[in-house]
């Protein structure tokens, strides 16, 4: 905390982006009190700053589409279905977040993120994937969850909303002042064998595909997808990065550092 408040005090932010956080669900089934710590914690020593207390920046902070957890996703979630997080780490962002809008007396924006990957992405599917098939074999893939659907948002389309966000004057800020989700606007579901096979498309061959017991999470929710028309209306934003885009741009990036690791 006192390393945080000389930073503060140093820099003198008008905008804190907040992005701090032990950002793996399945860690945090094993590691729970760790995750609870950093993204909880973590987010009310910010709030709690003599600095943020005094100055009131904005702080914009992400959050995540695990606050939602064991809900109906027949249709793309909006910011008013219900919470119920099945995870810890859904627990903490659920609990980081309202401990932010309900302590911080300046502005607080809570991005609700869903499935963003692309090129420097670690531990999720698509990077997972591309690990794999790159740097342990091209022909087999071990995988676990065939089912599960994403809605998944390139990481560049994510870049977007926080430089529009950044543009904002100070005087429109208020009507920021709350929770958002940040999916890609269009409704385009993937499942993992279609991921997969996007990837075969790319690489220009079928892989063997070997399911692992060892790579299934015990607690994973079956389809997360979201509507994002609450922010894309007021940020006048809309996602342009396609399945296709993530896959091909994660696949080259993790390429060309296998190649500087020969």
């Amino acid at each position: 905390a006192e390393a945080l408040e000389d930073l503060l005090v140093n820099i003198k932010p008008d905008i804190i982006i907040h992005l701090a956080a032990q950002s793996r669900p399945d860690i945090s089934l094993s590691r729970p009190l760790d995750t609870i710590k950093t993204n909880l914690l973590g987010t009310i020593n910010i709030v709690n700053s003599n600095w943020v207390r005094n100055n009131r920046p904005w702080i914009i902070n992400f959050s995540s589409s695990a606050v939602y957890g064991d809900i109906e996703w027949e249709e793309p979630v909006t910011e008013q279905s219900p919470t119920r997080p099945i995870t810890t780490y859904g627990v903490s962002k659920l609990s980081a977040e309202r401990y932010l809008h309900a302590n911080h007396e300046g502005i607080s924006t809570s991005l609700r993120l869903f499935n963003c990957s692309g090129p420097y992405k670690t531990k999720d599917l698509i990077s997972d994937i591309c690990k794999r098939l790159i740097f342990e074999d091209e022909n087999n893939l071990k995988i676990g969850c065939l089912n599960t659907k994403r809605h998944f948002l390139h990481v560049s389309d994510v870049v977007e909303v926080i430089k529009r966000l950044l543009s904002i004057k100070k005087e429109e800020r208020n009507k920021f002042n709350r929770e958002f989700n940040l999916a890609p606007s269009h409704k385009n579901l993937n499942n993992v064998i279609e991921v997969i096979q996007e990837f075969e498309n790319l690489i220009g061959h079928k892989v063997n595909i070997k399911k692992d017991k060892s790579l299934f999470r015990k607690k994973d929710e079956s389809i997360i997808w979201g509507n994002s028309e609450l922010l894309s209306n007021n940020l006048k934003w809309k996602s342009i990065k396609s399945i296709k885009d993530i896959i091909k741009d994660s696949y080259f990036y993790m390429q060309n550092l296998h190649k500087q690791n020969e």
